[in-house]
């Protein structure tokens, strides 16, 4: 997948296109404002301006004219002496009553109470879009400016195979459709290092009523998987695609979904009849992976028959119970971790090799089966992060960084709740095995590992960049009568697939014993 950018030029050119129509507006209230009208002068087709209109200045043609003639409204009534219905008239409304109404809903008192009040003429507005103040714009600014910068992209990307299940309906019940296709695609034992997950917005928010809003859950599947039942599978034609990232849980709000479409369908370059591309970034643990691993897969309407109770019994999460264990100090800390198990894969050479790679769908797999299956015996657990442990036998800590990556030996773990058994695993890989599944399962060992004293740190930044805060870890230990004991670990709690290397979180992790003799 490659990037298309669009040069600041560009998106200049639409916003230096839409200040055209708002000060055609200001200046011309009094007159029929059409949209294809306002589209002419913007030199966009009318669907299009539309679009961009409400991107770039968060209201659509028709309220944006409506506040307008309201302000006018409230700064005449402010400052002089009219009566209200010539007021109302010039407004556009063809009776008093229906005025009233509106203004009152948008000031909160008639305007009466207005006129006698000392109160402001300027209604809400995104981009500072004001009666008497337009001319003096000089920058569009993101009109949802509680959350941060969307970052839409327009990307050639070649065709997309995915599964989807269909949601009709609010965008608040978006939630319940992603649970319930994610918990189809681990029966089917789909996830992966190379699963990707994406949302499909096809209808704009504040155009279609929420009843008719149509949104896919997706997730990319190989040519082996057939729809059935209420499963669609889809292809997404080779193209350019227009999307957004949007960090949060599972269940989306509305207000989230609504800002992907909208700076989705506002970017320079985005084409007409193309469904907006809003990729969900789920926060299922067990889904994300080191860039070191040196990832390489595809992209990623299933509409399951299993519900969702609002009293279902809270899922394990042993992130969440063992906080303490997985605590994130910015400066290196001695911890005391207890037992945990495991499930564990091993094997020798540069992290990303294809055994590496092997391995780890093969780790994933299982995991997800047990996963499901625990949860079917109504013990369902939350996929907890990747974790990998590096060393060379007979190697400390600080020979290791000195040693290529070839030599290095290495066993990439998934924390599993106590209650999973040697037959739990056992019956999960007889169940890949019935599926038809492919992989080294059985080199998947159910292990438990006591580190004990640890000295840990969070590292920020890119996993070539480990060695600054390895070499925080080692003054701390030296200076504490502390010494490397066992591998050296690490959690991954970023997807470098969606994160730049920059921001990329990793809990760095050494054993260590006393270096007093």
């Amino acid at each position: 997948m490659t990037g298309a950018a669009h040069s600041p030029s560009t998106r200049r050119d639409y916003e230096e296109r839409v200040l055209r129509v708002l000060v055609h507006v200001q200046n011309h209230l009094d007159e029929d404002l059409a949209l294809d009208r306002l589209a002419s002068i913007a030199c966009f087709s009318p669907f299009h301006f539309h679009r961009v209109f409400r991107g770039l200045v968060g209201e659509s043609v028709r309220q944006y004219v409506r506040r307008l003639r309201l302000e006018r409204a409230a700064h005449r009534l402010k400052h002089g002496s009219r009566a209200v219905v010539e007021i109302a008239l010039e407004a556009g409304y063809e009776a008093h009553e229906s005025f009233t109404r509106s203004f009152h809903g948008a000031f909160g008192c008639s305007p009466r109470e207005f006129r006698t009040g000392n109160r402001s003429s300027r209604l809400a507005s995104g981009v500072g879009a004001h009666y008497e103040n337009v001319e003096s714009i000089e920058l569009f600014r993101d009109t949802e400016t509680e959350v941060e910068e969307m970052n839409v992209e327009i990307r050639d990307v070649e065709h997309l195979r995915v599964a989807f299940l269909r949601h009709v309906g609010p965008y608040d019940g978006v939630g319940e459709t992603w649970e319930r296709l994610t918990d189809w695609a681990g029966r089917e034992c789909l996830f992966g290092p190379g699963t990707h997950y994406f949302g499909r917005c096809w209808d704009d928010p504040e155009v279609t009523p929420p009843e008719r809003l149509r949104y896919d859950a997706c997730v990319t599947v190989s040519s082996e998987i057939r729809p059935g039942g209420d499963i669609g599978v889809d292809t997404v034609a080779a193209g350019s695609l227009c999307g957004g990232a949007s960090r949060g849980p599972l269940r989306p709000d509305e207000r989230d979904l609504r800002r992907v479409a909208r700076a989705v369908v506002s970017k320079p370059g985005a084409g007409a009849g193309r469904p907006a591309v809003a990729r969900v970034l789920l926060e299922r643990p067990g889904i994300h992976r080191p860039r070191r691993l040196a990832y390489r897969g595809p992209h990623a309407d299933h509409q399951g028959a299993l519900t969702v109770s609002s009293k279902a019994k809270p899922k394990l999460n042993l992130l969440q119970q063992f906080k303490q264990e997985y605590s994130t100090p910015k400066s290196p800390r001695l911890l005391e971790i207890g037992p945990a198990k495991y499930c564990v894969v091993r094997g020798h050479g540069a992290p990303g090799s294809e055994l590496f790679q092997e391995r780890l769908g093969a780790l994933y797999a299982i995991v997800y089966t047990l996963k499901f299956a625990s949860k079917d015996a109504g013990r369902d657990f939350v996929v907890s992060k990747l974790e990998g442990l590096y060393g060379v036998d007979g190697q400390e800590l600080d020979q290791l960084q000195e040693l290529p990556p070839e030599r290095w030996n290495w066993r990439l773990m998934i924390r599993v709740p106590e209650f999973a058994t040697q037959d739990d695993l056992s019956q999960a890989v007889r169940t890949l095995r019935e599926k038809g599944k492919e992989g080294d399962f059985e080199g998947v060992s159910l292990e438990t590992y006591d580190e004990g004293s640890c000295i840990q740190m969070l590292h920020v930044g890119a996993y070539e960049d480990e060695e600054r805060t390895l070499a925080e870890m080692r003054a701390f230990a030296e200076s504490e009568g502390w010494a490397p004991h066992l591998w050296h670990h690490e959690i991954y709690l970023s997807d470098p697939r969606r994160v730049p290397a920059e921001r990329l979180r990793t809990i760095l992790r050494q054993p260590v014993v006393s270096a007093v003799v």
